[in-house]
């Protein structure tokens, strides 16, 4: 009965005032942020993640907590490769490593995700929609996701596929996006939150 009242009270307040509990904007980097992969082949899988991050996130209407965007650059060339199978080649590690620069670009949060009604819940399921682009080449993307209350902050995971053959590689790296066609990309954020 307590949660119930509680996320009425939330459903209540001004936007503004639930908007405020986002501490944004943000600097997005390696000490807030981790991604890490896995793309499986019929030759080995393989797995790694990112180090460099860099980026911002913050609120397109600073009345509307739904409108987080955030705009987010995953460097290619300083991923960390976890390379303990032994017939993985230091030719095809290089090559990899020559591909563009991702962007990673969010545009809306949906869902039940209002931080008041958040915190009532101490915790929500929701939809990150955006795009990630490389090469010039920009492709839509809906990431499921959730969000915890940890009182000081708010954790965001979630998980999104990636198919690298989309992002028209070119010599020796298009073989590569060909092996390594599509994997799993995984995600954790912290979100300062506004106490009080």
């Amino acid at each position: 009965m307590r949660k119930v009242f509680l996320l009425m009270l939330a459903a209540l307040l001004p936007a503004s005032a639930i908007a405020a509990r986002w501490k944004l904007p943000m600097d997005v980097d390696d000490s807030n942020t981790r991604i890490s992969f896995r793309f499986d082949s019929p030759i080995q899988p393989l797995s790694g993640s990112t180090t460099g991050l860099s980026g911002k996130v913050w609120l397109r209407n600073p009345n509307d907590p739904l409108s987080i965007t955030s705009a987010i650059t995953i460097p290619v060339s300083s991923l960390k490769i976890d390379r303990s199978a032994q017939n993985f080649s230091v030719f095809d590690f290089n090559s990899l490593l020559r591909l563009p620069d991702l962007i990673l670009r969010i545009s809306e949060l949906r869902g039940n995700c209002l931080p008041a009604a958040l915190r009532a819940a101490g915790g929500c399921n929701g939809t990150l929609l955006g795009s990630v682009s490389s090469n010039a080449r920009a492709h839509d993307i809906e990431i499921p996701c959730q969000i915890r209350d940890h009182a000081s902050y708010y954790e965001l995971r979630g998980a999104m596929d990636l198919d690298f053959s989309r992002y028209n590689a070119t010599d020796a790296t298009a073989v590569l996006t060909q092996i390594y066609r599509s994997g799993r990309v995984d995600f954790s954020s912290r979100i300062p939150a506004r106490v009080g």
